[in-house]
Order: C-alpha cells, then structure tokens, then sequence
C-alpha cells in the first residue's frame, strides 16, 4: 500500500499567534480602551519646523499662559517638537505668532500635528490642515535646503 499525501493544514495556526501579539501591540499602543487616542496619555502638540532660511530660527511656544523655553533651529534643518498642549497656545518663529489655537477649532483630547515652514527669505507659513493623532515622519534633510 502506498501512502498517499497528508491532508493539508491550514496555515491560519502558524500566523494566528504572531498576529495576535501584533494587534495586542497595536491597541495597547493607540491606548486601547476607546476612551480616545491617548487612552490617558497626555494631549500632545506633535509641531515639524522646516528650517529654510539662511538664518537659525527661534521657536517659542506657550500653552495655558505658561511659556517654554525657546528652541534655537538652524538653518537648513528641522525638527519635531512634542508640545503639551493646553487651551489657548501660540507657537512662535522668532517671536512673531505662526499657529494660535484661537485661529481654528481643536478636540482638547486628540492630540493634534502641525508643520510650520520658514521659507529661504525668511517668510512663515503653516501647513494646509491640522490633523489629529499620531506623529507623522520628517522630511529628507537634503530636501530642505537646495545648495
């Protein structure tokens, strides 16, 4: 008698488990809970400057009337500051206002993303949207500034 082949096996198994310690990762990292995106992480201004200028750039920033110390950003970089964030702020470039919370309507629970960019003549402007959550990535370096 000659045995034939073995009845075939699902791989389902073999992924279940690394799967299932990955969506245990996932929903302890968004915080789990459904009680927001930060669980009961702090709300975060995650704030990108893109320094273009051929000057170094001062970044000030104050929430709840309580300012921070100012950052210095030299010249052709950036970088990703995680602010706390507390109604009202204002994040300024060299000591003029760039993003008032007073200019736009935000959840004080989801922590909020902006980008401010500071071009080669020294002008400042702040990104299309707003965007609620997470962190997203900074751009390439050489990109910043064209030499």
């Amino acid at each position: 008698m000659i045995a034939g082949p073995s009845p075939a096996r699902s791989p389902l198994p073999i992924f279940a488990a690394p799967l299932a310690v990955v969506l245990i990762a996932l929903i302890a990292g968004c915080g789990g809970g459904g009680g927001g995106e930060n669980g009961n992480e702090p709300v975060v201004l995650h704030l990108l400057v893109v320094n273009g200028s051929k000057l170094d750039a001062t970044v000030g920033y104050t929430a709840g009337g309580e300012a921070q110390p100012d950052k210095v950003l030299k010249t052709c970089t950036d970088e990703i500051y995680d602010l706390p964030v507390a109604d009202p702020f204002t994040v300024t470039i060299n000591g003029a206002p760039a993003l008032q919370s007073s200019s736009f309507k935000f959840p004080l629970d989801s922590s909020l993303i902006a980008e401010v960019d500071i071009d080669t003549t020294g002008k400042v402007s702040v990104g299309e949207a707003l965007a609620y959550g997470p962190v997203q990535g900074k751009p390439a370096a050489d990109s910043i500034c064209i030499t």
